[in-house]
């Protein structure tokens, strides 16, 4: 019978692991029987070439032994335990997937962002008070930050922001700092924006209801609490005036003050600045004025669902994706009509006109369809995360650089071209292959790169032959410009044409520990340029950037892709510097 089966539920994050057992009392209602919740930090490192690092693994394994322990004990009829953003980040997750399942008997999922915002909108949705003029529903993970804007009337919005306590730690550093807390916010900011989510004005009665570590604790420390009570907490209603005023005590503590408060611990002491950063800004971005926490999350909104609840449906947001289908068109029509278009003028318009890519970068603010490229890659092989340096090499028109800022990076754009300026992105004029620009782009980067990119390609002549020649040419000048600014284990993205590869990927290979050939789907289908993405960056030892800091080397090979550590250029010159991104 529904109402008496005992059901489990594991909720497997960046930084927790947390079971709850509960024995169903009707459709989607349970009465909690038993519980447990440890900090793991499974996601600790995984910045590091995007790999689960063996101590984190370690720990959580013993955390999943326990809970297979209790859900043995209890006699469970239902099991469901999942994996989010940690999960999705992993490239080696597959492989966690089938250890735990082996060493413990727990089958674990990786769930998407949709179904972590659908799971944490039912554990939240009693809540929601319709009535106030907006309610946003935020939790901040380890690893990402879900933002969740229920409607009265048309579907409620969700999205799902690549920053969490955890990963903005490792990514910015102490937030205690102010200049980090900053960029942390500047970061929360930018992928708000990225998602369509506008700035609105401040509402006093306008409610954002905390789920997470980050909220519970601060809603804790607000009401003066001595130690953490879901009893006391969930539900409480607070301003969000006294809120800030309790991150700024907590900015003001001591790492050892914070380890050792009854409330704070030593588990997330070193984290909840950073949450607290990503938490100010959004309720700040959507004028929040009220804050209630909810002491509760996708765990048990998993629970729900093992007892017969619906997920309720939402609307989940990449980013915006608004069209102006006719305003190309017209243009052709008009132009067309005053005699001013030569025929393949009026035909590269008309292309333009059908281009969903076109249309998609218009009305996202970009600058060329070609930012759907990176794009791409980027959602494949996790190449960006908030805070990372970037070199943008080839930038003009500076779609890719857009990107990579809206992402949270700190961009540095190289071009012969003039660039119109980017917000947040740092432009130099003048010849990548000149010392002089390369020290410059040193200057402005402040460190090695942890991801160079290069859409640069020379002009084509029409002749296969020679095209395939300075495209050679031009991407052997990237390779040998790469150790001078690239930390160890980084990524690069570069641009050839077809034919080129014989002489490229053999000289990439000797620097990188994986070369993947790509071809985007925003890619025309006449063009003949293919793209290297290029990961774990072994630099020459004598190389600049070698000893200048790391991403971390975290080094997955294979057959095809592994070869010794060595330098790949032969120092081949041409006019590739003065070519710029194509394909506008």
């Amino acid at each position: 019978m529904e109402g008496e089966r005992r059901v489990a539920a594991l909720d497997l994050g960046t930084n927790n692991c947390r079971l709850l057992v509960a024995r169903c009392a009707g459709r989607g209602v349970f009465v909690p029987l038993r519980g447990f919740q440890l900090i793991v930090r499974l996601g600790e490192g995984l910045g590091v070439g995007g790999r689960l690092q063996p101590q984190a693994v370690a720990r959580t394994l013993e955390a999943l032994r326990v809970c297979a322990r209790i859900c043995a004990e209890e006699g469970v009829a239902a099991f469901r335990g999942i994996l989010t953003a940690v999960g999705r980040l992993a490239r080696d997750v597959d492989d966690f997937l089938r250890l735990a399942e082996a060493e413990t008997g727990l089958r674990l999922e990786v769930v998407d962002e949709a179904e972590e915002a659908r799971l944490s909108l039912l554990a939240c949705l009693p809540l929601v008070d319709l009535r106030a003029p907006r309610s946003v529903i935020l939790d901040v993970g380890g690893g990402s930050s879900e933002v969740i804007v229920p409607h009265r009337e048309g579907p409620t919005v969700a999205a799902s922001l690549p920053l969490g306590a955890v990963n903005a730690t490792e990514t910015f550093g102490d937030a205690t700092d102010p200049a980090v807390y900053a960029r942390i916010r500047a970061a929360t900011l930018a992928e708000l924006r990225a998602r369509g989510f506008g700035a609105l004005p401040p509402e006093p009665r306008a409610v954002l209801i905390g789920t997470s570590g980050t909220a519970t604790v601060l809603a804790a420390l607000t009401l003066g609490l001595h130690e953490l009570s879901r009893e006391a907490v969930d539900g409480a209603r607070m301003d969000m005036e006294a809120v800030r005023a309790t991150i700024r005590s907590v900015l003001a503590m001591s790492l050892d003050a914070r380890r050792q408060h009854p409330v704070i611990g030593p588990g997330r002491a070193d984290v909840l600045p950073a949450g607290a950063a990503i938490l100010e800004a959004v309720a700040e971005h959507l004028g929040c004025g009220t804050f209630v926490a909810a002491d509760r999350g996708p765990l048990d909104g998993l629970v729900r669902r093992l007892c017969g609840a619906a997920l309720p449906p939402v609307a989940f947001r990449g980013a915006s994706h608004g069209t102006d289908r006719d305003e190309m068109a017209k243009t052709v029509k008009k132009s067309a009509g005053r005699g001013r278009l030569s025929a393949s003028s009026r035909r590269w318009l008309e292309r333009q006109a059908r281009d969903p890519f076109v249309r998609r970068a218009k009305a996202e603010g970009y600058r060329a369809r070609s930012v759907y490229k990176l794009e791409e890659m980027d959602r494949r092989f996790g190449l960006l995360r908030p805070g990372m340096r970037v070199l943008d090499i080839g930038a003009a028109p500076g779609s890719w650089s857009q990107y990579a800022a809206r992402r949270g990076c700190r961009v540095v754009a190289v071009d012969l071209l003039e660039i119109e300026p980017i917000s947040g992105v740092e432009i130099v004029r003048g010849d990548v292959r000149d010392p002089a620009v390369q020290a410059e782009l040193r200057a402005r980067l402040g460190g090695p790169a942890q991801v160079v990119l290069s859409d640069l390609a020379p002009n084509t002549s029409g002749d296969k032959v020679s095209d395939r020649l300075r495209s050679e040419a031009a991407c052997e000048e990237i390779l040998a410009f790469v150790p001078e600014v690239l930390a160890a284990g980084g990524s690069l993205v570069l641009k050839l044409l077809r034919g080129a590869e014989a002489v490229v990927v053999p000289q990439a290979r000797a620097l990188f520990g994986k070369v993947r050939h790509v071809r985007p789907q925003a890619t025309r289908a006449e063009s003949s340029e293919i793209y290297l993405v290029c990961t774990d960056f072994r630099p020459p030892p004598s190389s600049v950037a070698a000893g200048g800091g790391s991403t971390g080397d975290s080094r997955a090979s294979s057959p095809e892709t592994t070869s010794s550590t060595g330098s790949g250029s032969r120092g081949a010159s041409s006019s590739a510097a003065s070519a710029s991104r194509t394909e506008p």
